[in-house]
Protein backbone atom coordinates (compact mmCIF):
# COMPACT_ATOMS: atom_id res chain seq x y z
CA UNK A 1 0.00 0.00 0.00
CA UNK A 2 2.79 2.54 1.23
CA UNK A 3 5.37 3.10 -1.50
CA UNK A 4 7.26 5.94 0.71
CA UNK A 5 10.92 3.41 1.57
CA UNK A 6 11.03 2.98 -2.27
CA UNK A 7 10.68 6.60 -2.76
CA UNK A 8 13.18 7.59 -0.13
CA UNK A 9 15.50 5.02 -1.07
CA UNK A 10 15.40 6.16 -4.67
CA UNK A 11 15.55 9.88 -3.88
CA UNK A 12 19.06 9.66 -2.11
CA UNK A 13 20.27 7.38 -4.71
CA UNK A 14 19.42 9.87 -7.05
CA UNK A 15 20.92 13.02 -4.83
CA UNK A 16 24.09 11.30 -4.87
CA UNK A 17 24.68 10.91 -8.87
CA UNK A 18 23.36 13.62 -9.85
CA UNK A 19 23.86 16.00 -6.65
CA UNK A 20 21.27 18.57 -5.19
CA UNK A 21 21.83 21.45 -7.52
CA UNK A 22 20.05 18.71 -10.25
CA UNK A 23 16.25 19.09 -8.44
CA UNK A 24 16.75 16.55 -6.40
CA UNK A 25 13.39 14.45 -6.03
CA UNK A 26 9.78 15.20 -5.66
CA UNK A 27 7.25 12.41 -3.77
CA UNK A 28 4.84 11.90 -7.08
CA UNK A 29 3.18 8.42 -5.18
CA UNK A 30 -0.22 8.95 -7.13
CA UNK A 31 -0.93 7.64 -10.26
CA UNK A 32 -0.75 11.22 -12.51
CA UNK A 33 2.72 12.09 -13.55
CA UNK A 34 1.94 15.80 -13.40
CA UNK A 35 4.20 17.01 -10.30
CA UNK A 36 1.08 19.37 -10.03
CA UNK A 37 -0.88 18.60 -7.40
CA UNK A 38 -3.71 20.39 -8.36
CA UNK A 39 -4.23 18.38 -11.05
CA UNK A 40 -4.43 15.18 -8.52
CA UNK A 41 -8.03 14.17 -9.25
CA UNK A 42 -7.58 10.79 -6.78
CA UNK A 43 -11.39 10.30 -5.05
CA UNK A 44 -10.49 7.33 -2.68
CA UNK A 45 -11.68 8.29 0.76
CA UNK A 46 -8.48 8.39 2.44
CA UNK A 47 -7.71 11.36 0.70
CA UNK A 48 -3.76 12.07 -1.29
CA UNK A 49 -1.45 13.15 0.59
CA UNK A 50 -0.09 14.97 -2.39
CA UNK A 51 -1.59 18.01 -1.48
CA UNK A 52 -0.03 21.80 -2.11
CA UNK A 53 1.50 21.68 1.16
CA UNK A 54 5.01 19.12 0.12
CA UNK A 55 5.13 20.33 -4.18
CA UNK A 56 8.73 22.00 -3.09
CA UNK A 57 9.48 19.00 -0.40
CA UNK A 58 12.92 18.01 -2.70
CA UNK A 59 14.47 15.44 -0.06
CA UNK A 60 17.93 16.56 0.73
CA UNK A 61 20.93 15.51 2.75
CA UNK A 62 21.35 16.57 5.90
CA UNK A 63 25.11 17.00 6.22
CA UNK A 64 25.33 18.07 10.53
CA UNK A 65 24.24 16.18 13.75
CA UNK A 66 20.58 16.47 14.50
CA UNK A 67 19.04 15.11 17.70
CA UNK A 68 15.58 14.06 17.09
CA UNK A 69 12.81 13.40 19.68
CA UNK A 70 10.00 11.42 18.21
CA UNK A 71 6.74 11.82 20.94
CA UNK A 72 4.43 9.64 19.97
CA UNK A 73 0.45 8.84 21.02
CA UNK A 74 0.27 5.41 22.56
CA UNK A 75 -3.35 5.06 23.27
CA UNK A 76 -5.04 2.58 22.32
CA UNK A 77 -6.15 4.24 18.54
CA UNK A 78 -2.93 4.25 17.38
CA UNK A 79 -2.10 1.17 15.82
CA UNK A 80 -2.47 1.89 12.20
CA UNK A 81 -0.02 5.29 13.11
CA UNK A 82 2.80 4.05 14.97
CA UNK A 83 2.27 1.69 11.76
CA UNK A 84 3.10 4.31 8.89
CA UNK A 85 5.68 6.26 11.35
CA UNK A 86 7.57 2.99 11.45
CA UNK A 87 8.05 3.15 7.99
CA UNK A 88 8.44 6.38 6.90
CA UNK A 89 11.06 7.44 9.68
CA UNK A 90 13.40 4.94 7.76
CA UNK A 91 13.69 8.35 5.33
CA UNK A 92 14.67 10.89 7.68
CA UNK A 93 17.34 8.64 9.72
CA UNK A 94 18.89 8.09 6.21
CA UNK A 95 19.80 11.24 5.01
CA UNK A 96 20.79 12.55 8.53
CA UNK A 97 24.84 12.35 8.80
CA UNK A 98 25.01 12.35 12.40
CA UNK A 99 21.41 11.39 14.25
CA UNK A 100 20.42 10.45 17.70
CA UNK A 101 16.73 9.11 18.21
CA UNK A 102 14.74 9.29 21.47
CA UNK A 103 11.42 7.89 21.52
CA UNK A 104 8.79 9.38 24.18
CA UNK A 105 4.81 8.30 24.55
CA UNK A 106 2.25 10.57 25.80
CA UNK A 107 1.35 8.41 28.27
CA UNK A 108 1.81 10.91 31.09
CA UNK A 109 -0.81 9.47 33.77
CA UNK A 110 -2.70 12.12 35.62
CA UNK A 111 0.02 13.87 36.72
CA UNK A 112 -0.34 17.79 36.66
CA UNK A 113 2.13 20.40 37.20
CA UNK A 114 4.93 18.48 37.38
CA UNK A 115 3.42 16.69 39.79
CA UNK A 116 2.30 12.66 40.27
CA UNK A 117 -0.91 12.64 40.46
CA UNK A 118 -2.05 11.56 44.62
CA UNK A 119 -5.18 10.68 46.16
CA UNK A 120 -7.43 13.59 47.00
CA UNK A 121 -6.14 15.55 44.09
CA UNK A 122 -9.89 15.39 42.45
CA UNK A 123 -10.48 12.57 40.06
CA UNK A 124 -14.03 10.83 40.84
CA UNK A 125 -13.34 7.69 42.13
CA UNK A 126 -10.13 5.34 40.98
CA UNK A 127 -7.12 7.04 39.09
CA UNK A 128 -7.56 4.43 35.65
CA UNK A 129 -4.10 5.61 34.48
CA UNK A 130 -1.39 5.41 36.53
CA UNK A 131 0.16 8.63 38.64
CA UNK A 132 2.67 9.67 36.25
CA UNK A 133 2.59 7.18 33.34
CA UNK A 134 5.97 7.03 31.40
CA UNK A 135 6.83 10.29 32.52
CA UNK A 136 8.73 11.35 30.05
CA UNK A 137 11.31 8.63 29.98
CA UNK A 138 13.03 7.36 26.47
CA UNK A 139 11.37 4.18 25.75
CA UNK A 140 12.45 1.67 26.60
CA UNK A 141 14.45 1.85 29.92
CA UNK A 142 15.46 5.55 29.07
CA UNK A 143 17.40 4.91 25.84
CA UNK A 144 18.39 7.23 22.95
CA UNK A 145 19.51 5.22 19.47
CA UNK A 146 21.35 6.12 16.35
CA UNK A 147 20.82 3.69 13.62
CA UNK A 148 17.30 2.65 12.58
CA UNK A 149 16.77 -0.88 13.63
CA UNK A 150 17.15 0.23 17.42
CA UNK A 151 14.78 3.21 16.78
CA UNK A 152 11.87 0.67 15.18
CA UNK A 153 11.92 -1.30 18.14
CA UNK A 154 11.89 1.30 20.43
CA UNK A 155 8.28 2.49 18.21
CA UNK A 156 7.25 -1.32 18.69
CA UNK A 157 7.80 -1.13 22.28
CA UNK A 158 5.53 1.87 22.72
CA UNK A 159 2.07 -0.47 22.36
CA UNK A 160 -1.52 1.55 22.28
CA UNK A 161 -2.21 0.78 26.10
CA UNK A 162 -1.39 4.47 27.38
CA UNK A 163 -3.29 6.31 29.27
CA UNK A 164 -6.45 7.78 27.46
CA UNK A 165 -5.34 11.46 29.14
CA UNK A 166 -2.81 12.07 26.49
CA UNK A 167 -0.19 14.75 27.35
CA UNK A 168 1.47 14.61 23.90
CA UNK A 169 3.39 17.98 24.56
CA UNK A 170 4.13 18.03 28.01
CA UNK A 171 5.70 14.35 27.49
CA UNK A 172 8.45 15.71 25.06
CA UNK A 173 9.67 18.67 27.34
CA UNK A 174 9.29 16.40 30.40
CA UNK A 175 11.72 13.74 27.96
CA UNK A 176 14.08 17.13 27.39
CA UNK A 177 14.18 18.08 30.67
CA UNK A 178 14.61 14.65 33.00
CA UNK A 179 17.57 15.05 34.64
CA UNK A 180 18.66 11.89 33.58
CA UNK A 181 18.41 12.29 29.98
CA UNK A 182 19.54 15.95 29.43
CA UNK A 183 23.16 14.49 27.70
CA UNK A 184 20.44 13.37 25.04
CA UNK A 185 20.71 17.00 24.03
CA UNK A 186 24.40 17.90 22.07
CA UNK A 187 26.37 21.20 22.09
CA UNK A 188 26.39 21.92 17.80
CA UNK A 189 23.55 19.72 17.03
CA UNK A 190 19.79 20.79 15.85
CA UNK A 191 16.46 19.70 17.92
CA UNK A 192 13.80 18.25 16.33
CA UNK A 193 11.19 17.03 17.79
CA UNK A 194 8.26 14.85 15.66
CA UNK A 195 4.95 14.17 17.65
CA UNK A 196 2.26 12.22 16.50
CA UNK A 197 -1.54 11.86 17.36
CA UNK A 198 -5.05 11.57 16.64
CA UNK A 199 -6.40 13.53 19.95
CA UNK A 200 -5.97 16.89 21.28
CA UNK A 201 -3.60 17.86 23.34
CA UNK A 202 -4.33 17.85 27.34
CA UNK A 203 -1.36 18.99 29.14
CA UNK A 204 -2.70 19.38 32.48
CA UNK A 205 -1.12 22.57 34.95
CA UNK A 206 -3.49 22.30 37.58
CA UNK A 207 -5.42 19.79 39.14
CA UNK A 208 -8.56 22.09 38.90
CA UNK A 209 -9.42 20.33 35.47
CA UNK A 210 -10.79 17.35 37.65
CA UNK A 211 -13.09 19.46 39.43
CA UNK A 212 -15.10 20.43 36.45
CA UNK A 213 -18.47 18.92 35.31
CA UNK A 214 -16.78 17.17 32.44
CA UNK A 215 -14.86 15.23 34.66
CA UNK A 216 -17.05 14.39 37.91
CA UNK A 217 -20.24 13.88 35.83
CA UNK A 218 -18.94 10.75 34.46
CA UNK A 219 -23.03 9.20 33.51
CA UNK A 220 -24.00 7.82 30.28
CA UNK A 221 -23.38 10.15 28.27
CA UNK A 222 -20.33 11.57 29.76
CA UNK A 223 -18.37 14.36 28.67
CA UNK A 224 -14.70 13.34 29.72
CA UNK A 225 -13.36 13.79 26.13
CA UNK A 226 -14.20 17.58 25.98
CA UNK A 227 -12.78 18.15 29.42
CA UNK A 228 -9.72 19.59 27.87
CA UNK A 229 -11.15 21.61 24.90
CA UNK A 230 -13.87 22.87 27.29
CA UNK A 231 -11.89 23.81 30.01
CA UNK A 232 -8.06 24.90 28.39
CA UNK A 233 -7.27 27.11 31.43
CA UNK A 234 -6.20 24.55 33.09
CA UNK A 235 -3.99 23.30 30.40
CA UNK A 236 -0.18 24.52 30.07
CA UNK A 237 -0.13 27.12 27.07
CA UNK A 238 0.71 25.13 24.03
CA UNK A 239 3.63 28.32 22.82
CA UNK A 240 5.19 27.59 26.33
CA UNK A 241 6.34 24.61 24.56
CA UNK A 242 8.40 26.27 22.42
CA UNK A 243 9.89 28.20 25.27
CA UNK A 244 10.97 24.86 26.66
CA UNK A 245 12.36 23.47 23.96
CA UNK A 246 14.22 26.60 23.12
CA UNK A 247 15.46 27.08 26.73
CA UNK A 248 16.92 23.16 26.45
CA UNK A 249 19.13 24.92 23.98
CA UNK A 250 20.28 27.18 25.54
CA UNK A 251 18.10 30.11 23.91
CA UNK A 252 19.18 29.53 20.29
CA UNK A 253 15.83 29.34 18.98
CA UNK A 254 17.41 28.56 15.45
CA UNK A 255 18.55 24.99 16.48
CA UNK A 256 14.77 24.09 16.96
CA UNK A 257 12.03 22.66 14.90
CA UNK A 258 8.58 21.11 15.11
CA UNK A 259 6.96 18.53 13.01
CA UNK A 260 3.47 17.75 14.27
CA UNK A 261 1.73 15.40 12.23
CA UNK A 262 -1.58 15.15 14.09
CA UNK A 263 -5.67 15.92 13.37
CA UNK A 264 -6.06 18.70 10.66
CA UNK A 265 -8.05 18.28 7.71
CA UNK A 266 -6.08 17.88 4.42
CA UNK A 267 -6.07 20.71 2.93
CA UNK A 268 -2.69 23.91 2.30
CA UNK A 269 -4.69 25.74 5.48
CA UNK A 270 -3.79 23.43 7.67
CA UNK A 271 -0.90 21.74 6.00
CA UNK A 272 2.43 23.64 5.67
CA UNK A 273 5.12 25.80 7.73
CA UNK A 274 3.81 27.73 11.10
CA UNK A 275 3.79 30.74 9.63
CA UNK A 276 2.06 29.72 6.58
CA UNK A 277 -1.10 28.09 8.23
CA UNK A 278 -2.24 30.88 10.06
CA UNK A 279 -5.74 30.72 9.40
CA UNK A 280 -5.77 26.86 9.99
CA UNK A 281 -7.44 27.16 13.34
CA UNK A 282 -10.52 29.14 11.44
CA UNK A 283 -11.19 26.07 8.83
CA UNK A 284 -14.78 24.98 9.53
CA UNK A 285 -13.03 20.80 10.54
CA UNK A 286 -11.17 22.45 13.02
CA UNK A 287 -14.13 23.84 15.51
CA UNK A 288 -14.64 22.05 18.57
CA UNK A 289 -18.47 21.01 17.80
CA UNK A 290 -19.94 18.65 20.35
CA UNK A 291 -21.49 15.15 18.73
CA UNK A 292 -22.66 12.35 20.07
CA UNK A 293 -20.55 8.99 19.09
CA UNK A 294 -20.12 5.35 19.99
CA UNK A 295 -21.96 2.71 21.99
CA UNK A 296 -23.25 3.78 24.48
CA UNK A 297 -22.63 7.20 22.57
CA UNK A 298 -20.41 9.90 24.81
CA UNK A 299 -19.47 13.54 23.73
CA UNK A 300 -16.30 13.64 21.70
CA UNK A 301 -15.50 16.48 19.17
CA UNK A 302 -16.71 15.81 15.54
CA UNK A 303 -13.19 15.03 13.70
CA UNK A 304 -10.68 17.21 11.81
CA UNK A 305 -10.05 14.65 9.30
CA UNK A 306 -10.73 10.43 8.92
CA UNK A 307 -9.13 7.72 7.18
CA UNK A 308 -10.87 4.70 5.76
CA UNK A 309 -10.20 1.98 3.87
CA UNK A 310 -12.80 0.05 2.01
CA UNK A 311 -15.77 0.02 4.80
CA UNK A 312 -13.17 0.34 7.47
CA UNK A 313 -12.40 3.64 9.66
CA UNK A 314 -8.59 3.66 10.09
CA UNK A 315 -8.39 7.11 11.21
CA UNK A 316 -10.36 9.22 13.73
CA UNK A 317 -8.46 12.18 14.18
CA UNK A 318 -9.93 15.13 16.50
CA UNK A 319 -9.12 18.43 16.21
CA UNK A 320 -5.51 19.26 17.61
CA UNK A 321 -5.62 22.99 17.85
CA UNK A 322 -3.04 23.15 20.29
CA UNK A 323 -0.46 21.49 17.83
CA UNK A 324 -1.35 24.25 15.36
CA UNK A 325 -1.32 26.79 18.04
CA UNK A 326 2.71 25.35 18.79
CA UNK A 327 3.71 25.47 15.27
CA UNK A 328 2.48 28.56 14.31
CA UNK A 329 4.70 30.05 17.33
CA UNK A 330 7.70 28.46 15.75
CA UNK A 331 7.41 30.12 12.30
CA UNK A 332 9.38 28.50 9.34
CA UNK A 333 10.64 26.05 12.30
CA UNK A 334 7.50 24.49 12.02
CA UNK A 335 5.28 22.43 9.94
CA UNK A 336 2.30 20.46 10.65
CA UNK A 337 0.48 17.30 8.60
CA UNK A 338 -2.51 15.91 8.88
CA UNK A 339 -2.57 12.08 10.53
CA UNK A 340 -4.90 11.22 8.09
CA UNK A 341 -3.09 11.27 5.18
CA UNK A 342 -1.92 7.41 4.64
CA UNK A 343 2.00 8.24 3.30
CA UNK A 344 4.01 10.79 6.29
CA UNK A 345 6.82 11.18 3.89
CA UNK A 346 6.41 14.46 2.09
CA UNK A 347 6.08 15.88 5.82
CA UNK A 348 9.36 14.29 6.79
CA UNK A 349 11.47 15.27 3.52
CA UNK A 350 9.89 18.66 4.35
CA UNK A 351 11.69 18.35 8.28
CA UNK A 352 14.80 17.52 6.29
CA UNK A 353 15.01 20.76 4.10
CA UNK A 354 14.35 22.90 7.12
CA UNK A 355 17.62 21.16 8.76
CA UNK A 356 19.53 21.19 6.16
CA UNK A 357 18.80 24.74 5.48
CA UNK A 358 19.64 25.40 8.99
CA UNK A 359 23.17 23.53 8.94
Amino acid sequence: MKRSSIWWAACIVALATSGIGQGGCVNNNDSSSDSDSDSDSDSDSDSDSDSDSDTDTDPVPVEGAVDLLLAVDNSMSMGEEQQILMEDILGLIAVVDDLRVAVVSSDMGLQWGGNPYESGDGWPGTNPCTAAGDDGQFQPSGLWYENSSDTIDSLESLGTNGCGWEQQLQSFAAGIERTDQQSFIRNGALLAVIVVSDEQDCSLESNAMFATDEVQNLGNPHKLNIACGENPQFLYNADSYRTRLVDAKDGDADSVFLLAIVGVPQVDECQGLGDDIDNCLDHDDMQLEQVLEGDPANYNYSPACTREEGEMMITTARPGRRFVELANSFGDHGYVYSICNDDWSPAIANLAIMLAAAL
